[in-house]
């Protein structure tokens, strides 16, 4: 199994454990190969958010796991 995938596994059970109505998370626009891993475990796409360093733009999807 890989790391990735244990570590979110582990994290979603601490999250039912807590009783969390949700998670979310933001990735990169760009990165398809994250966007894909969070939507192979039934992630949805919620909106989209813009991060600025100086003159540099970074557009976001922001996902979540009910």
């Amino acid at each position: 199994m890989k790391i990735g995938y244990e570590l979110q596994h582990q994290m979603i059970i601490k999250a039912e454990e807590l009783k969390f109505e949700n998670i979310w998370l933001s990735v990169l626009e760009t990165n398809e190969r994250a966007i894909r891993f969070y939507q192979k475990d039934d992630f949805k796409e919620i909106g989209k958010h813009v991060f600025e360093i100086g003159k540099e733009r970074f557009d976001f999807i922001a996902l979540s796991k009910i």
